[in-house]
């Protein structure tokens, strides 16, 4: 037998959820929500249809979006019918409507239009309402999202609240509807507030400006206060202010006397602050300032003290006299004038004094005018003059004239009229110069005397008295007078004519002769008496001693001069040096034979070189031994004492000493050239008998050359002729210092002192 096993049997759908779908409707998406729905139903059935005899279904749909049944705009439903078809062509089908449904109002959420306050304008008030609603309109037609939409509104300008609002300004809600082609709707609420929040408009308050006012002193608060008032009434209607309702303002002022900046004098400024508010209390602002200030010069009527006045002269403080009276003019009218606005009564002086206007009378008397200018607090000024007159009538003070006085001078015999002359014209001189008087232009006065020589009275001799009177008269001609008198007297003594040319200081050798001196006296009559007295101090004994010479004349008044001259004499030692050379067996030697001539013979010999001794002058050479013995002998010239001086050489040479020796050689120790036949010269001796030439150099203390010779012959007397002094010349006393050269004899130089006296 054959089985079959046929399927007749239409997949099974039961597991499947296809069913009908509801989706917003939209504008330009419905078909490919549509397209997609579809796919998703074929999708769905091909996975939940199961047919247990087919391993393989085709599901297939009638879909076609142009079947849609719309029902509003592009709104409506498609209904789709699904069939499943396994392999045996068994077919179920299922059908599904998709509808595009629109139950939402269009959607505001993107929308800008909510309450807004908008400034006040009046009467134009509506008209921004207008354009406000209008403006909300055309906003909510073009962001509203939704099909078709249709903006509708409730506006109406009669529902303008303005209780609510001050001023012109006031609120107006109004409800947008928003409906879409289905007819769904959506509304939104807006509220419009007008407000004012714009300040008065103060550009017409012309009145109402800075000021300039005349200060009035005590007044100048209530000035203020009313020029406030002004303002303040001015500023409550001149403003403009569209959106206030009465044009009627509220205006504040911060006022304050108390602020009144000073400037000068009581004049001032004061600046004041405005606020102008209207019916909302929007504030403009505005200030104005008050100055006050004073244009009116200072009033002088009240200064009587300043005006023409006449003082006495005070010549050197003229000056100060003017500059004092100008200065208590300056001090009165600092305080004289009125002003009713000067702060302090007090008042800047000016005054062109300048004493270079003094204008001169007599002396140093004058005039000078003197302009003042009286400026007050605010350089106001008032002006006024006055006239100083400056006189003398005070004679010249002779005080201070002391060298006009009574005087005694000193004779002059014949030339005694003349002295008086002299001193009436110094008295007259004088008096031209020494008065003081404050008021004289040049301290020069006129002088005059009664002067008259043969009013002279005679007393002693040539002497004798004469009185003057002076009168002294000053630059205007006011006079002082005075007198003195001049004594002439002698009270000197005669006066030396001769020449008194003495010497204060001599040696004993040069005392000068005494001179015979001659006086005169030219206020004596008489001959002069004349006497002279001389002494000394000279004994005998000592080595320096005083000559007093005094010569006294007396005039015929008694009147002596004593003439005294001191003479300090030096008792001077010359000394002479001579030496001799004896061999011991020569024999005794008599020293009062080796005694220059000239030499008395009456002093006793005295030795000098120790151990030794002579009698009456004689020296036995036997008793000594070899060597130099020196002896001397002193005696009294003239107040001088004259001193010999002899060496003795004692020697065992008994023949003639040969060229070549230095004994031979003997050279002074002293020069004395005064013209007594004694060491005249400096002397070498010795060395022309052996044909030497003999050089000679001498030296001061300071190692000058003052003479020098290359073949010497004994002639050098203590004059140089040279300017190792400073000039060339005799030179001082003193010590000097030798050295012989003796040329060709083969012996060193010799050196040593000499000394030189010259006087």
């Amino acid at each position: 037998a054959t089985l079959t096993l046929s399927d007749t049997t239409g997949p099974d759908l039961s597991a499947c959820s296809i069913t009908d779908t509801d989706v917003d409707c939209t504008a330009s998406d419905n078909q490919t929500i549509a397209d997609q729905w579809n796919a998703d139903n074929i999708a769905a059935l091909q996975a939940c249809a199961s047919d247990s005899c087919a391993t393989d279904i085709t599901v297939t749909s009638d879909y076609d979006y142009n079947n849609l049944n719309t029902v509003c705009g592009p709104c409506g439903n498609i209904t789709v019918t699904y069939t499943v078809t396994d392999q045996c062509n068994n077919s179920s089908t299922v059908s599904a409507t998709l509808n595009f449904g629109d139950a939402t109002g269009p959607d505001l959420s993107a929308c800008t239009v909510t309450d807004q306050t908008l400034q006040c304008d009046g009467d134009n008030n509506q008209t921004i309402a207008d354009t406000w609603n209008n403006d909300n309109i055309a906003a909510l037609q073009a962001c509203a999202n939704d099909i078709s939409v249709v903006i509708s509104s409730n506006y109406d300008y009669n529902n303008f609240d303005s209780s609510t609002v001050c001023g012109l300004g006031g609120t107006l809600p109004v409800t947008y509807t928003a409906t879409d082609a289905c007819g769904n709707v959506t509304t939104l609420s807006a509220t419009l507030t007008i407000e004012d929040t714009t300040a008065p408009d103060l550009a017409l308050c012309s009145d109402m400006a800075d000021e300039t006012i005349e200060c009035d002193g005590a007044n100048n608060s209530t000035l203020a206060s009313d020029w406030n008032a002004a303002n303040i009434a001015a500023l409550q209607t001149c403003p403009t202010d569209s959106c206030d309702a009465d044009a009627s303002y509220t205006v504040t002022s911060d006022f304050d006397f108390n602020n009144f900046v000073s400037a000068c004098g009581l004049g001032g400024t004061i600046t004041i602050n405005y606020t102008v508010a209207d019916d909302c209390g929007n504030i403009a602002s505005t200030s104005a300032t008050l100055t006050i200030e004073d244009t009116t010069a200072p009033d002088l009527a009240l200064c009587s003290d300043v005006s023409d006045e006449t003082i006495e002269c005070d010549g050197a403080n003229n000056s100060t006299l003017a500059s004092d009276w100008n200065a208590a003019n300056i001090a009165a009218l600092q305080t004289c004038p009125t002003d009713s606005c000067d702060a302090d009564a007090s008042y800047t002086v000016t005054s062109d004094f300048d004493f270079n206007n003094f204008v001169s009378t007599c002396g140093l008397g004058g005039t000078i005018t003197v302009n003042y200018t009286v400026a007050d607090d605010c350089g106001n000024i008032a002006s006024t003059s006055a006239t100083l007159t400056i006189e003398d009538t005070t004679a010249p003070d002779l005080a201070l004239c002391s060298d006009v006085s009574d005087e005694t001078i000193e004779c002059d015999g014949a030339n005694n009229s003349t002295l008086a002359s002299d001193w009436n014209a110094a008295n007259i001189a004088a008096l031209q110069t020494c008065p003081t008087d404050s008021c004289d232009a040049d301290a020069n006065y006129t002088v005059t005397s009664d002067f008259d020589f043969n009013n002279f009275v005679s007393t002693c001799g040539l002497g004798g008295t004469i009185t003057v009177n002076y009168t002294v008269a000053d630059d205007c001609g006011n006079m002082a007078s005075t007198s003195a008198t001049l004594t002439i007297e002698d009270t000197v003594g005669p006066i030396l004519v001769t020449q008194l040319d003495l010497p204060s200081d001599v040696v004993c050798s040069n005392i000068p002769e005494v001179p015979e001196l001659t006086f005169e006296d030219n206020c004596s009559n008489q001959e002069i008496e004349f006497t002279f007295e001389e002494t000394s101090t000279y004994t005998g004994e000592e080595e320096m001693y005083t000559i007093t010479w005094i010569w006294t004349a007396t005039d015929e008044c008694g009147n002596s001069t004593v003439i005294t001259h001191n003479i300090n004499v030096i008792t001077e030692n010359f000394i002479e040096e001579s030496f001799i050379s004896r061999c011991y067996e020569d024999g005794e030697i008599d020293l009062y034979n080796e005694l220059p001539l000239g030499y008395d013979t009456d002093m006793e010999w005295t030795v000098e070189t120790d151990g030794i001794s002579i009698a009456n002058g004689i020296f036995d050479p036997l008793d000594v031994d070899l060597g130099d013995y020196v002896f001397t002998y002193t005696t009294i010239d003239n107040g001088c004492l004259k001193t010999f001086k002899l060496t003795v050489n004692i020697n065992e040479d008994c023949v003639v000493l040969p060229c070549g020796s230095l004994d031979r050689i003997k050279i002074s120790k002293a020069v004395t050239p005064n013209g007594d036949g004694y060491n005249e010269t400096f002397n070498v001796t010795g060395a022309s008998d052996c044909g030497f030439v003999v050089e000679v150099k001498l030296f001061n203390r300071f190692g000058d050359v003052v003479y020098e010779s290359d073949n010497y012959q004994n002639d050098w007397s203590g004059v140089s002729p040279s300017s190792s002094i400073g000039s060339a010349g005799r030179l001082p006393n003193g010590t000097y210092y030798y050295v012989v050269v003796l040329k060709e004899s083969g012996l060193d130089p010799i050196a040593g002192p000499i000394y030189l006296g010259t006087k």
